[in-house]
């Protein structure tokens, strides 16, 4: 299956689209910590909070569509 979509879309979409066709789906853990300074930024932050907000609507948008969408060959 190949994807042709891109932004968040883009991280999601492939995921449902395997499980949805039975493809098994496999995770790793990656070691990761996010820099003081971006969590000093955004920790108190309503502009931060906002565009959390905004990225997790549209991620929810996204795999809602991957769900009704025709499945990639």
């Amino acid at each position: 299956m190949r994807y042709k979509g891109g932004g968040y879309a883009a991280a999601m979409a492939p995921l449902v689209h395997a499980f949805r066709a039975g493809v098994p789906v496999l995770s790793a853990a990656v070691d990761f910590e996010l820099p003081g300074a971006m969590r000093g930024e955004e920790e108190g932050s309503l502009e931060a909070a906002e565009r959390r907000l905004g990225q997790v609507n549209e991620l929810a948008a996204a795999v809602k569509e991957a769900w009704v969408e025709d499945l990639p060959e």
